[in-house]
């Protein structure tokens, strides 16, 4: 498990810290939060982490969340 901010993040395989280096977060919603980071390997390459608590959602958000990942 890694720690952003004041979050814990649980994954599998290598851990987010590991690949990306995590700067500030630049949005929040319902959910969670959304963090602007870099591949550690390469600088040029940005992306933005949406970081959930799937603890408080109900079926229908997580089947709501299963379908944006899909679409991803």
């Amino acid at each position: 498990m890694a720690q952003i901010g004041d979050v814990q993040v649980k994954s599998g395989g290598r851990s987010l810290k590991q690949t990306y280096k995590i700067g500030k977060q630049i949005g929040q919603g319902n959910y969670g939060k959304v963090y602007a980071a870099t591949l550690k390997h390469d600088s040029s390459c940005k992306v933005a982490i949406k970081v959930l608590d799937k603890k408080g959602m109900d079926s229908a958000d997580l089947a709501s969340l299963k379908n944006e990942v899909g679409v991803m």
